[in-house]
């Protein structure tokens, strides 16, 4: 097996997101996910995640490649 630059990687939690940049920032970089098979997981990214996160209904988490 071999390494790729996809095995380096961060997650972030989105209520740590949302502390360190702001409801603001978070969302607009929530709008601008583009998934590689259109689902309705972007859907909820967009819509729903953060009202889910702030309400303690649910956990986001992404990946931040590095």
């Amino acid at each position: 097996m071999t390494s790729s630059a996809l095995d380096a990687y961060n997650i972030v939690p989105l209520s740590s997101f949302l502390d360190t940049y702001g409801m603001n920032t978070s969302q607009t970089l929530l709008d601008r996910f583009v998934p590689l098979i259109d689902a309705p997981a972007s859907d909820y990214l967009r819509k729903h995640a953060i009202f889910m996160e702030k309400h303690d209904l649910s956990r986001t988490c992404m990946m931040r490649f590095i």
